[in-house]
């Protein structure tokens, strides 16, 4: 583990994303949202807008910050394993088929949220597993994901209290530690926005039987892909404390 961390850069990019991010995590734009996307699937993810500020800051972020060693990228050190990992998600919630509100084909559905959520995922990876991730490498793996959560948490204050302030917060918290894992085994911000994906999906749909069956599967098989499939690279896997 080498380095020093550029709190600078860090303070100025995370500064930029909270106020570009803050209309649409404030709900100030929730009523313009929902007359635009009255009876379509986006009408309960006002939130949606936010992945821009994420999307503009991440690239800014990755291209003028020198300092940082890049090691978790778009696609990692396996890209045909990391594609499919980062897909799973869509490819079993579109087998199985989402129930939902709109009268859409449950198995339509499926694809279709969990491609807008897949994409969406990804303008926040870029800047939280994209490049925050790396900027925190000095500060070792536990305090990194630990911090980023935090960080990611407070990101989407001011959130609706009545959806629940402490379950969200061991949500995101939470989630940042699986997903920082994943990040280190994968070398891939691709594959977390599939994992990441998955949580949007869940704060927006029934979690019926087939649903938690559904998500088991999705994780076994994003674990096994993992595990079993050759890399493609050769060289060393470098790995920090």
């Amino acid at each position: 583990m080498t380095g020093k961390i550029n709190w600078k850069y860090i303070l100025c990019f995370y500064g930029l994303a909270i106020i570009l991010a803050f209309p649409f995590n404030a709900f100030l734009t929730e009523d313009l949202h929902h007359r635009l996307t009255e009876g379509t699937i986006f009408y309960k993810s006002a939130f949606l807008p936010a992945g821009l500020a994420t999307l503009i800051v991440g690239l800014l972020a990755l291209r003028l910050d020198k300092t940082i060693v890049k090691e978790v990228t778009f696609l990692g050190q396996n890209r045909n394993k990391n594609i499919i990992i980062a897909f799973v998600p869509m490819l079993v919630f579109t087998i199985s088929g989402l129930q939902n509100d709109n009268n859409i084909n449950p198995h339509f559905f499926g694809l279709l949220i969990s491609l807008t959520f897949l994409v969406y995922a990804f303008t926040e990876e870029i800047f939280w597993r994209g490049y925050l991730i790396n900027a925190f490498r000095p500060l070792g793996r536990f305090k990194n994901y630990l911090l980023l959560g935090l960080l990611w948490w407070l990101w989407h204050i001011p959130f609706n209290f009545d959806n629940g302030f402490f379950s969200f917060f061991f949500l995101i918290v939470g989630g940042s530690l699986l997903i920082g894992k994943f990040a280190e085994a994968t070398k891939s911000f691709l594959t977390t926005a599939g994992i990441h994906s998955i949580m949007n999906i869940g704060s927006n749909t029934n979690w019926t039987k087939t649903f938690v069956i559904d998500l088991a599967i999705i994780f076994l098989a994003m674990f096994i892909i993992d595990k079993t499939w050759k890399n493609e690279s050769n060289g060393t896997e470098k790995h920090y404390s």
